[in-house]
């Protein structure tokens, strides 16, 4: 076996001096068959091909042990031996290993730590196979709720469920159906519920001659639990990031960035997307991993953790209690202290080892917290800490399952005591932990920073491979730069002189069993393919979206190696690369950080993205939502940096769009101009942009020059064509100006920012009108009433801004009260209404008068990086753009 020392083939375990064999096993799971016999197989992979073996097992069953000892029958065509162990009582544990000899007496145990190491599965009365509970059912409809056990023996059974948070005196029959000869379905009807109302539930069933049994087993301590009538939402998401990959069987599961989840089946044209409309915490998924031998996928989001049980035609959500009550502790320390990112290292056999960390931290030089560990095994995730004496991983930065081993290969960040944290390969095995420091480069005798990006094991060797992010100083400057290194005796030494200082970085690696070779993708050049001694590239002349490598995975029987990027996804079969599905991943300006930006009386809506350029979603008929034009960066648009703010101008039938770089751009049916200092612009470089709604004018926002002479910045009112009045401004004044809005009644302009509300007149004469930071400013069309939101809620009585005070009650909220804190931005809707949006994804309704109608967060499917609003009449929609997760509508009914 690899040995621990090394991590790697070459040598045998300090237990087991034999010798180096491959292993892969087929464990036995948990069943509920007391009949048996129970098939236990191991196949060899490579290496050397034992003499003989056998299987020693041990039975607990009603605290009485038993170990018997059977000769494994080989199988020399496909390499694998196997044998039968008979049937045993209900609530029996049986543990067994292999024991291998070969020419010359060594000796081998399967896994390496035998005796005291072994697998393991139990005979139980009733084994969960999926929960099926909705996490935002619609309102005036009864909620279906089934869970799935294998059984052999007849059920009957109860659901108990309440309302709020009472008593569980709701009862209701099960109806149970036989699904086989081993699994049964019992399902539940709940009746109809008012909008807001939250439901707790759990299942009691009892096997014909057994004991009742609860699901959730722990109950009701833990519950399943959803809440009725959340808005309907709808997303808007796209872009072709890829940011994890996954594979389940013929499936492929694509993370993307602010996209949400794709699953692709490669003999189907059709990919299907999961996003916050259905189920998903978050558009903006970081990580995917999969169980195969379950059928649960884990997606990682900005918002945490969601389940999800293959179906086979499909996936449903599964109700995970511990990752949605706010009374468990487990759930109360991931919310506070480790909200945000999820990264997930992997998922086989019933086990995921998961990561919660915060969004602000990051693996740099400086100290961090500990991370917050679980381990995941029958749906019930525990928190883990894997120190080695005095020494503790404080934070995992990548891994793998390692089947050959049957252990967890993990880089991480390490550190003893109080000390200084460095890079460290972590091995779990069951509950035993070891941790490997490293802490140098080989070819540096100083001590650079660095990190271990990736890890994985080379084909054919066998050998562990890391590569690590460090930074290199040159011509005064810090860079990062990537090497690909083999990890041996706690060392690490060059794979091959090509993947050594490679600039840009090293992001993934893969190793490639059936092609015995190693992936390695970079951030800016490609595929690097290790293959014979020999490193060869793949690109984008040999067929990939982009040479940005995000994400690799490997699909059983698949020919190809599946390859994510920042530009959408691609199948690699041999040296060539095809784009897989274009117009789900690569969709021109449908980016992650999609926001509203006007409407026209057609009810059309105009979106943008700062990365990727601006569309207008069609409102007519069907078309809501979809794109019938597009100008994007890199196409429409053939310069390159970043876009802002943009309007329609139907006067001119165009588009004015500003370019933060180039100018002003102006779009009409077919062509783009770009409009600079010669077409009267001031200067080129444009923060925000405004139409007068009937002249057609432009109001300019031009920002200070930094650290030169007079500012530069102003106001300009122009004319889209020639030229118009400038307005120079204060520094401390043009720097802080955001967002627009004009006033017909007046005649004026109000611009809101850091320094509060200032009313500017056409002459250039200006006034303050509020001195509080502003982040967001409407107006009711039909009224005339004016609203800020900021640092305060502000309503315009005439003459001033004066506060409206409030405040809100909310289960989810902390301490059950909402006090006023910087708002990111206001809508008024036809009706009147306030919707006002606040950091972490909470939208509120008010009326005009200030009492609360409702509150959304992102259980009710508002990402928590929303940033903009805008309402949208012709749909009666609320569009809410955010800054990594597409956009969204929410119905305002």
């Amino acid at each position: 076996m690899a040995g621990l020392a090394c991590l790697g083939g070459g040598g045998a375990h300090p237990a087991n001096r034999g010798p180096w064999t491959s292993f892969q096993t087929n464990r036995h799971p948990d069943t509920v068959d007391p009949r048996g016999p129970y098939r236990i197989a191991i196949s060899y992979k490579r290496g050397l091909i034992p003499a003989g073996g056998s299987v020693v097992y041990s039975v607990v069953s009603d605290k009485k042990k038993t170990t018997e000892t059977i000769k494994l029958m080989e199988n020399p065509e496909d390499r694998s031996w196997a044998v039968d162990i008979p049937g045993q009582p209900v609530g029996s544990e049986i543990t067994y290993y292999f024991a291998f000899s070969y020419p010359g007496g060594s000796q081998v145990k399967h896994p390496q730590r035998a005796p005291q190491v072994r697998y393991r599965f139990r005979v139980l009365p009733l084994v969960l196979k999926s929960a099926s509970v909705p996490l935002r059912p619609p309102v005036r409809a009864a909620v279906r709720v089934v869970i799935t056990v294998e059984a052999t023996a007849p059920l009957k059974g109860s659901l108990y469920y309440r309302i709020g948070r009472g008593e569980f005196v709701a009862q209701l029959p099960l109806q149970i159906r036989a699904q086989s000869a081993m699994t049964q379905e019992a399902v539940a009807n709940i009746p109809a519920l008012p909008a807001g109302t939250v439901v707790d539930l759990y299942f009691e069933v009892s096997p014909q001659g057994g004991n009742p049994e609860r699901i959730p087993h722990d109950a009701p301590a833990r519950f399943y639990s959803y809440k009725v009538g959340s808005p309907k939402v709808r997303s808007l998401t796209g872009g072709g990031q890829v940011s994890a990959l996954a594979a389940s069987g013929h499936r492929v599961l694509v993370g993307l960035a602010g996209g949400g989840l794709i699953e692709v089946q490669p003999e189907s044209a059709a990919p299907i997307r999961y996003t916050v409309a259905n189920g998903l915490s978050s558009n903006d998924v970081r990580a995917v991993a999969v169980d195969p031998v379950r059928g649960i996928s884990y997606v990682g989001s900005l918002n945490g953790v969601l389940a999800i049980r293959d179906r086979g035609d499909g996936f449903e959500p599964i109700a995970w209690p511990v990752f949605q009550r706010e009374t468990d502790p487990l759930w109360s320390q991931i919310s506070l202290k480790h909200a945000g990112t999820l990264m997930i290292v992997s998922a086989l056999d019933g086990s995921a080892l998961l990561q919660l960390e915060s969004t602000e931290e990051q693996f740099e030089e400086e100290e961090r917290e500990t991370a917050l560990l679980l381990l995941v095994a029958d749906d019930e995730p525990k928190r883990l800490n894997l120190t080695n004496g005095e020494t503790q991983a404080i934070g995992l930065t990548s891994g793998f399952f390692d089947e050959a081993e049957g252990c967890f290969l993990l880089g991480a960040l390490a550190r003893e005591a109080d000390g200084e944290p460095w890079p460290a390969i972590v091995r779990l095995c069951g509950r035993q932990t070891e941790i490997f420091p490293v802490k140098s480069l080989p070819f540096s005798e100083s001590a650079i920073p660095f990190l271990i990006e990736d890890i994985a094991r080379t084909p054919g060797s066998g050998e562990v491979v890391v590569s690590v992010r460090y930074l290199v100083s040159r011509a005064r400057a810090r860079l990062q730069a990537s090497g690909v290194f083999t990890f041996r005796d706690g060392s690490l030494s060059p794979l091959s002189r090509d993947l050594v200082a490679l600039t840009p970085a090293v992001t993934v690696l893969l190793g490639d069993e059936r092609r015995n070779r190693l992936l390695v993708g970079t951030d800016g050049q490609g595929l690097a393919i290790f293959e014979g001694g020999v490193v060869r590239h793949v690109n984008k002349t040999h067929g990939l979206p982009s040479e940005q490598i995000t994400a690799l995975a490997s699909v059983e029987n698949d020919e190809g190696i599946w390859v994510g990027t920042r530009d959408g996804l691609a199948q690699l079969k041999g040296n060539q690369a095809t784009t897989v599905y274009p117009q789900v991943f690569v969709t021109g300006p449908i980016q992650p950080d999609l926001v509203p930006l006007d409407q026209n009386e057609a009810g059309d809506l105009l979106v943008g993205s700062a990365t990727g350029g601006f569309a207008v979603l069609g409102e007519q008929g069907n078309r809501h939502g979809e794109i019938i034009r597009s100008f994007a960066v890199g196409r429409e648009i053939p310069y390159q940096g970043l876009c802002g703010e943009a309007v329609f101008d139907p006067q001119r039938r165009a588009i004015f769009a500003v370019h933060l770089r180039q100018g002003l751009l102006r779009f009409d049916d077919n062509t783009v101009q770009l409009l600079t200092t010669r077409d009267g612009l001031k200067r080129t470089g444009i923060w925000h942009l405004l139409r007068h709604p009937k002249s057609g004018l432009l109001w300019l926002i031009y920002p200070p020059y930094p650290f030169r002479g007079p500012s530069g910045g102003g106001i300009q009112f122009y004319d889209g064509s020639s030229g118009g009045t400038f307005v120079p401004l204060p520094d401390q004044t043009v720097a802080t100006i955001g967002d627009l809005l004009y006033v017909p009644e007046r005649g004026t302009v109000f611009t809101a920012g850091a320094v509060g509300v200032l009313e500017f007149y056409e002459n250039g004469r200006f006034e303050r009108r509020s001195v509080n930071l502003v982040s967001g400013i409407d107006r009711n069309s039909r009224t005339g009433e004016i609203v800020v939101v900021g640092t305060a809620i502000e309503r315009w009585d005439g003459r001033r801004f004066q506060p409206v005070l409030f405040r809100v009650n909310h289960p989810r909220l902390p301490a059950g009260k909402f006090y006023l804190r910087p708002a990111r931005d206001i809508a008024i809707d036809t009706r009147g209404d306030w919707h006002v949006l606040f950091p972490g994804g909470y939208l509120l309704t008010m009326d005009a008068q200030g009492n609360v109608k409702r509150l959304l967060d992102y259980e009710d499917g508002v990402p928590r990086s929303s940033r903009k609003l805008l309402y949208h009449a012709a749909s009666s929609s609320l569009a809410v753009g955010t800054e990594s997760e597409g956009m969204i509508f929410i119905k305002d009914r």
